[in-house]
């Protein structure tokens, strides 16, 4: 894997330019440049994101193109290469160009590849260098019509802010931590060296002690959701068969941060739910309901 460190400091490179006039917004002005990574591949090169808190997300984009007006109006810039693969982000879109009016191409938008609209022409861009990029771009003959970019962007993705709480009697501060959409609970908590898991909880399997090991059987990593249920994926039959008299735990194991979220959120959780002492939060409680022969 090579990671493109961000050169555009270093090396500001003449950008395909098609007019002097610009649209105000550029590349160099977002914080994401430095987000992208370029992988060498055995098949060749992938652009993607090296930082979590990022997805990639790819648009087709179709600028019309003629005889009459040729260009494609598109400042690019090269910020990072090795000589052979490099990293060309759009650093903004020439106003009144062919591209502008797509209203679609973003600063710091990867080029990936580009078509004709006939498909009989189809070009890489995706780790090209600059100078490649600008060369395979002047070789589409304008004859070919509209030209269909094929664009990679970066989106940020809703960050969750975890709390998680302790029994009083533990003396133990909470925990703080971030989360991504389709992270799992249990085990970004154990990457922290914490552990969930409940001695005094008994299975859901056997009615007996014992961790079954992040399996979803045993009920011994249960949870208090205090704040932000709706962060989390939804249940599944057999944890909400287990929890069904606390509609507010949740399974660490099971549970995870919903892949759907679309906004940051805030998520406070309390570990070993049987060990906190007020009788108003936890009055009448039992165990997880245990069914005869475990789960099915």
């Amino acid at each position: 894997m090579l990671l493109l460190a961000t050169l555009a400091a270093a090396m500001r490179l003449a950008p395909l330019r098609m007019s002097a006039r610009l649209a105000p917004l550029r590349m160099s002005e977002l914080p994401l440049a430095d987000k992208w990574a370029v992988q060498k591949l055995k098949d060749g090169v992938r652009v993607t994101s090296k930082d979590l808190r990022f997805r990639t997300e790819d648009e087709s984009i179709e600028v019309p193109r003629s005889l009459d007006s040729p260009g494609i109006g598109l400042a690019l810039e090269e910020v990072g290469s090795d000589g052979t693969v490099g990293l060309v982000l759009v650093d903004s879109v020439v106003d009144g160009g062919n591209a502008a009016s797509t209203q679609a191409f973003l600063p710091g938008d990867a080029l990936i590849s580009v078509q004709d609209s006939a498909g009989t022409v189809e070009v890489a861009l995706e780790g090209a260098t600059y100078d490649a990029t600008v060369e395979a771009l002047g070789s589409l003959d304008p004859a070919l019509g509209s030209l269909i970019f094929t664009v990679r962007r970066l989106v940020r993705q809703p960050v969750v802010s975890v709390r998680l709480q302790f029994p009083g009697e533990e003396g133990r501060a909470d925990e703080q931590l971030e989360m991504l959409p389709g992270q799992p609970l249990r085990q970004t908590i154990l990457s922290r060296g914490i552990k969930l898991n409940d001695p005094l909880a008994l299975r859901f399997d056997s009615g007996g002690p014992g961790d079954c090991g992040g399996e979803g059987c045993c009920c011994t990593c249960a949870v208090q959701v205090v704040a932000g249920l709706e962060a989390l994926n939804e249940q599944k039959s057999q944890e909400r068969q287990m929890l069904k008299k606390h509609a507010d735990w949740r399974l660490g194991c099971r549970a995870a941060i919903s892949p759907s979220l679309d906004a940051d959120s805030e998520l406070v959780i309390r570990a070993s739910p049987r060990n906190w002492n007020s009788r108003e939060l936890l009055a009448d409680v039992d165990e997880c309901e245990v069914v005869e022969g475990g789960p099915v």
